[in-house]
């Protein structure tokens, strides 16, 4: 079972349906409309709401600036990857491998989710104990983002559409800013320890690097990374009519 905690990301969990939910707590001194909405999310689904001395919520809480509010679900469900060959506006997905830190996924899914990124391709992984920070640090983008499981028949059927998968990278790698994002395209960013797999860059069509305004030898973490790529393709894309 996971505990989410505070509104942002207990409303997420209760619009978008993707997982089971047990039941919603809630401080029995706290009144305001953000909350009464979430209680009526909840009570439309079923859902079982309990009220709480604040004090008694403090010992199920992780942190202290929860706001009277937490939920009690299951994991996400696995997603599947759905493509359509007339779409008129570009796809952009992004592909993420190797992210440790649950804080970095969350604001990678914030950034992803607020360029207009259409899904997040990821290798299976075990996030249960971490959910509730990623979903907090993600401001609810997390739940809101379809989050596929990737195969190699995943990466078979994003060549098959035209979707270009772009790298981000040093060796053979074109300046980023001269690589044109306004197509089907999917960003590929690694962790720091490992990078990208073998798996991703077979299907790779474009290697870039984001260019320095210095002489700087150290890569940018994997959150700024994606973020200045998900922002360029939203600017090329800005103000077209697709």
């Amino acid at each position: 079972m996971i505990r989410m905690e505070g509104a942002i990301a207990c409303k997420a969990v209760l619009e978008e349906e993707k997982r089971e939910v047990y039941r919603l707590i809630l401080d029995e001194k706290k009144k305001d409309r953000n909350l009464s909405y979430i209680r009526r999310l909840a009570e439309k689904r079923g859902v079982e709401v309990a009220l709480m001395k604040r004090a008694e919520m403090d010992q199920l809480a992780q942190g202290k600036t929860y706001g009277g509010i937490l939920l009690e679900c299951g994991e996400r469900n696995d997603e599947e990857l759905i493509l359509e060959k007339d779409r008129k506006k570009p796809y952009f997905f992004a592909y993420l491998e190797g992210i440790e830190d649950p804080f970095n996924l969350g604001y990678i899914f914030r950034t992803l989710y607020a360029a207009g990124c259409d899904a997040v391709i990821m290798p299976k992984r075990e996030w249960a104990e971490n959910e509730n920070v990623i979903e907090k640090s993600s401001a609810g983008a997390y739940e809101k983002l379809p989050l596929i499981t990737v195969k190699e028949s995943i990466l078979e059927n994003l060549k098959d559409y035209g979707i270009r998968i772009i790298t981000a990278g040093r060796k053979d790698a074109q300046d980023m800013y001269d690589c044109d994002f306004t197509g089907h395209v999917c960003i590929a960013v690694g962790g720091p320890m490992r990078g990208l797999s073998a798996l991703i860059e077979k299907y790779s069509s474009q290697t870039v690097y984001i260019p320095y305004e210095r002489d700087f030898k150290n890569a940018l973490n994997a959150s700024s990374a994606a973020a200045v790529m998900a922002y360029e393709v939203y600017r090329q894309r800005r103000g077209k009519v697709f």
